[in-house]
């Protein structure tokens, strides 16, 4: 490339060329020369709040899915204060990928699971009931 870019100014300085090709010398040695400026990229708040909730909602959601795997559970209650708040900060650069979806398949298996789990506290709170009692009724004497 300085090679080239000497040979153009080479060319533009010898007063013998035609100065039509004087000229084009120059024209292609400047064009070597000038250094490349890109102008800032300017965002607007409506821009950067749009991004923010993008990366808030892609936060929620990627967390979500990660509890929901985890626990085979519902998130519990607070989960995500931290995301809803009025002080969350997303990163610095760029906007996130599509929000992660929970597979229809590991939501059902959550799903189902929790209400085992329901179901079996139930049956405990029923048997622990019945156990208090000793005889299986409620407990509820007031109309004998």
């Amino acid at each position: 490339m300085i090679q080239a870019r000497d040979y153009l100014v080479r060319v533009f300085e010898d007063q013998e060329e035609i100065l039509h090709d004087r000229m084009d010398a120059l024209k292609l040695a400047r064009k070597f020369e000038a250094a490349k400026v890109e102008l800032p990229t300017i965002h607007t708040k409506r821009q950067e709040t749009d991004r923010r909730e993008a990366w808030r909602d892609y936060e929620i959601k990627e967390r979500e899915w990660k509890i929901v795997l985890a626990t085979r559970d519902v998130p519990p209650k607070g989960w995500a204060d931290d995301l809803y708040s009025d002080d969350y900060v997303p990163p610095a650069e760029g906007w996130p990928g599509p929000a992660p979806v929970i597979p229809l398949k590991d939501l059902a298996a959550a799903r189902k699971a929790r209400q085992d789990r329901l179901e079996g506290l139930l049956w405990e709170g029923a048997l622990e009931r019945k156990r208090r009692n000793g005889n299986g009724s409620d407990g509820d004497d007031s109309d004998q």
